[in-house]
């Protein structure tokens, strides 16, 4: 008699591979990429398991392993195979026949697509697949609003399909390709990476290049890793093609699609290099100087954000807005320009970067839309986005609001949530200097929540550090130091190198709340350290003042020398950049360090300077705090 097994579903699949394995973490990897190809069926979960073992990503003993090696990809093992193709070769031709077509397809299928492809009649097709049914190799899961079909088992569809002659499963593929373009006319865009597959498959290069590129442009950057995958097969495939204006084309504009993933996905800069010049060559060779400047500009973005290099940020955003004005295209322009802001506000080229954007909003048609395929946002959005940065980093905080009020309304209107998450940064600039915890928070809590919706590392990395300021502006030190690490840590590994300095100055900000000074200081030092390092000279500047900030809560004689040169370091800075922002900061720490040497009067002074900058800047709780402290 049969006793039907059922599969094993994710949660015992867990167990049985804790069972075989072990409880290392590194395991805990490979549970869902082992259920979802094993179906759950318990022989084929062993037999896996055994061939990670002989293959060496496994090493230990029976319970006690651990995964030494990532799994990008598991193999059929032989085994499995050896127990799968005798199952299939069993079949009778006609059955095999239309299961290996069925393979073809996919893990899932249709029967009207089967029926497209499958050189038998309609009476045949329902008869073989309902002795596929009986022999359990395929199941019905649908049969409204037509009969939908999965293989029982992945790795049964897996070794169907490696049963064919290649000539045959080429034939096949274009034969679904073709299908699917015919019942799928008007939703070709979302069918775009399954067609790109199936040509693929056909071995027909060019047009699965095409497929490749409408997939990615189709995913955007809210699935960026499966865009950046399609931009990266339009490199591997224009390789191969013979050299005509269309595939100079596709070779030029996946070039620029890798590079502008490459920045929002943390691409290392020496990865990026490469495509860089690879596609610089493409366009120099044909005398693309349109292309030429959207690379310059998307690369830019890469070496300042991923690499922690803001006059290469600055440098190569400039020459792409030089080349941009060589075309008659503004889209272009608007684009160049957006990154040059961007450049100038982290290479702490204020006065220039507001002259630029001045210059932009008087020339450029203040629309959202324009030049947003050279960007994954709106530049005019992203310029003002710039803008509402260099003003409060100036000082101007009415105005950086005003911006971003307006900025906003726009982004909703147009749904940009990547423009809605930067302009919250900017924001928060204005709340730490005028103190205003609840506003921080609201802050964070926006950045966070369009963050999500972007669905990017460098947008969620955006919500750690708008959370983490607002947790230290409330005074909650061990939330704020939590968060603050975890968006250290994010930087290091490539989400945002440019604001690491900025992190690591509210860590250290945090750290002193909590009372640890020694960690506070080693922060303050490294933020110091990087922004020199960066030529991030207002992250220089932030950093300098949190040390200093340091030194005078350690109120010892010899640390007082050193307060003051990071003082002044920071007032050169304010005065290289125009950065007043931190201007009443300077004053009260000013007051502070005069009032530990005993000099009364140049500490009054000094604070009710800075509590006059404070009123000016709008920053009522710093007032408040600071005439208390005064004993006002």
């Amino acid at each position: 008699r049969q006793i039907p097994l059922t599969p094993l579903d994710e949660r015992t699949t867990g167990e049985l591979l804790a069972n075989l394995l072990g409880n290392d973490p590194s395991n805990k990897k490979i549970s869902v990429v082992v259920h979802a190809r094993t179906g759950g069926n318990p022989f084929f979960i062993e037999e896996v398991v055994q061939n990670l073992l002989e293959t060496g990503h496994l090493e230990g003993e029976r319970g006690n392993f651990r995964l030494v090696t990532p799994v990008e990809h598991l193999e059929v093992p032989s085994t499995v195979n050896s127990v799968l193709a005798a199952r299939i070769d069993r079949l009778a031709e006609r059955e095999k026949r239309l299961l290996q077509t069925a393979s073809v397809i996919g893990k899932d299928f249709s029967e009207p697509l089967l029926a497209a492809v499958a050189d038998i009649s309609p009476d045949e097709l329902r008869h073989a697949l309902a002795n596929l049914r009986r022999a359990e190799f395929v199941h019905e899961q649908a049969i409204y609003p037509v009969a939908e079909y999965s293989f029982k088992h992945p790795l049964t569809q897996e070794v169907a399909l490696g049963s064919l002659l290649m000539e045959r499963r080429r034939h096949l593929h274009a034969a679904v390709a073709a299908a699917i373009e015919n019942e799928n006319v008007a939703r070709l865009d979302e069918r775009a990476a399954l067609l790109a597959h199936h040509w693929d498959g056909a071995g027909e290069a060019l047009t699965a290049a095409r497929w490749h590129k409408r997939a990615a442009l189709w995913a955007g950057i809210t699935n960026a890793s499966d865009a950046l995958r399609h931009w990266e097969r339009v490199r591997q495939l224009t390789r191969i093609l013979a050299r005509s204006d269309e595939t100079l084309d596709l070779g030029i504009a996946a070039c620029q699609g890798v590079l502008g993933l490459g920045w929002r996905l943390g691409m290392p800069t020496a990865e990026a290099a490469i495509v860089f010049e690879e596609g610089k060559q493409l366009a120099e060779g044909n005398g693309k100087v349109g292309a030429l400047a959207a690379l310059h500009g998307i690369y830019a973005c890469v070496l300042g954000l991923v690499g922690g290099q803001s006059d290469e940020y600055w440098r190569y955003s400039r020459e792409a807005a030089r080349l941009a004005d060589l075309t008659d295209d503004q889209g272009l322009q608007i684009a160049q320009r957006a990154f040059l802001g961007f450049g100038c506000v982290f290479s702490g080229r204020l006065i220039e970067g507001l002259d630029s954007i001045t210059a932009t909003e008087q020339r450029l048609p203040a629309d959202p839309a324009l030049g947003a395929e050279y960007t994954g946002y709106s530049p005019y959005l992203g310029i003002m986005t710039a803008h509402a940065w260099i003003l409060s980093r100036l000082g101007r905080f009415d105005e950086t609001l005003d911006v971003c009020d307006h900025a906003e309304d726009l982004a909703r209107l147009h749904g940009d949530n990547e423009v809605l998450t930067w302009l919250q940064l900017p924001r928060l600039q204005v709340d730490i200097c005028r103190g205003d915890a609840p506003a921080a928070r609201t802050h964070a809590r926006r950045a966070q929540q369009m963050g999500e919706k972007s669905a990017t590392p460098q947008a969620r990395f955006v919500g750690l550090i708008a959370l983490g300021v607002a947790h230290r502006l409330s005074g909650e030190w061990d939330e704020a130091v939590r968060v603050l690490q975890d968006g250290l840590d994010a930087a290091i590994s490539g989400a945002n190198r440019m604001l690491e300095g900025w992190l690591r100055s509210e860590l250290a900000n945090a750290l002193l709340g909590r009372g640890e000074q020694d960690r506070a200081e080693q922060e303050a030092q490294a933020a110091v350290a990087i922004s020199r390092t960066q030529h991030s000279r207002y992250e220089e500047a932030r950093g300098s003042l949190a040390l200093a900030q340091v030194l005078l809560c350690r109120a010892a004689g010899h640390e007082l020398g050193r307060v003051d040169e990071a003082l002044e370091r920071v007032q050169a800075l304010i005065d290289e950049t125009g950065a007043k922002s931190f201007q009443a900061d300077v004053r009260e720490c000013q007051g502070r360090l005069a009032a530990l040497r005993g000099d009364a009067q140049t500490s009054e002074r000094a604070f009710e300077e800075a509590r006059l900058l404070y009123t000016e800047s709008g920053a009522p709780v710093q007032v408040a705090r600071l005439k208390k402290e005064m004993g006002a």
